[in-house]
């Protein structure tokens, strides 16, 4: 009974063993950065809510935070309308398949004179491919909506909200949506990749 127990454990620790060596034979994305602020809102005091998103089964998040939210901050200067996040950004994948690549979804958020929070605009765009560093602006849109809820909008001074969230990644549903600008967001992203080229995978530029 023991000899069996060793050999169980044996075999136990040769596939933890392999599994170790697949994982560590998989291609990796480490991202590193800032969300940095936003220009542009028209608004006083904003916040940020951000997602990274990869598709299940190509991209395994191995560690660090994949979502979260910026404070509000108030623009400091009324002619740049600059409001300044600095919140750190920290996430690191494994890729079975560079086919597709991470995306951060972002919304940004105001508050009102009352106190509320009130979408200002949605946004999305790709993880730099390219290792090193990088300044991205990402720009945001938010729904018009109809006569009367531009109405109901402009009293109430609040925003059109998406029922499926999945629209502000997926382009191919947007197109029957009526939207207007909203803003910039301003990332720096610290690209580290490993493990890419003896894939037959060779990075260059940013993804489209």
């Amino acid at each position: 009974r023991r000899r069996q127990q060793e050999e169980r454990v044996g075999q136990r620790s040769a596939r933890d063993a392999a599994r170790a060596a697949a994982a560590a034979a998989m291609p990796e994305l480490h991202v590193l950065g800032e969300v940095l602020g936003a220009s542009d809102f028209g608004r006083q005091s904003l916040f940020c809510r951000f997602e990274f998103l990869a598709p299940d089964g190509e991209w395994a998040r191995v560690d660090g935070s994949f979502a979260g939210q910026t404070q509000l901050s108030v623009v400091g200067n009324a002619k740049d309308d600059l409001v300044v996040w600095n919140h750190p950004l920290d996430a690191y994948f494994t890729s079975s398949t560079a086919a597709s690549w991470p995306k951060i979804v972002v919304q940004v958020w105001h508050e009102d004179r009352f106190g509320r929070s009130e979408l200002s605009g949605y946004g999305v765009t790709h993880v730099p491919t390219q290792p090193g560093e990088h300044i991205v602006e990402c720009a945001l849109w938010k729904p018009r909506g109809g006569l009367l809820e531009r109405l109901y909008n402009y009293f109430l001074d609040s925003t059109s909200h998406l029922k499926h969230q999945e629209l502000v990644h997926s382009s191919e549903d947007r197109f029957d949506l009526f939207t207007e600008t909203a803003g910039l967001v301003h990332f720096r992203f610290d690209i580290l990749t490993r493990g890419f080229r003896n894939s037959g995978v060779v990075l260059y530029g940013p993804v489209s």
